[in-house]
């Protein structure tokens, strides 16, 4: 969850935060191979939106979680990930907010479960040179 309390630059946090996540499990790569034979891939799914943000549960179980239709969407579009054989996709929201700043690879046009119609995800591959 990003944005709480600055959200001007959330979706360029989320997506950089996003590529460190790739970065740190690219690395751990061999140790995965050593110790349980395996390639570990994960996929991240960003959306910019408008979230309910409050506190959940009682006494000892209380966390603060955000719900509502855009969390829903980031959770969609990282399931997205499998079907475009993608690692970090972006919803055409977030890419509005970040697009002068990252580098894109493919753009996809997918269903997304629980809506109608197809959505515009962009897959992020790394960020541009700033001036």
């Amino acid at each position: 969850l990003f944005g709480v309390g600055a959200p001007t630059d959330a979706a360029a946090n989320a997506v950089r935060a996003g590529l460190e996540m790739l970065t740190a499990v690219e690395a751990m790569q061999p140790y995965f191979q050593a110790q349980f034979k395996i390639n570990l891939r994960i996929g991240i799914g960003i959306h910019y939106g408008t979230v309910v943000l409050g506190a959940i549960g009682a006494g000892d179980r209380r966390q603060l979680t955000a719900i509502g239709d855009a969390v829903n969407l980031a959770s969609r579009i990282e399931s997205a990930n499998k079907e475009a054989g993608t690692q970090l996709l972006i919803s055409e929201h977030a890419y509005e907010q970040v697009k002068d700043g990252i580098v894109v690879g493919r753009r996809f046009d997918l269903p997304i479960k629980g809506k109608t119609g197809t959505y515009a995800l962009h897959e992020v591959t790394g960020l541009s040179a700033r001036p």
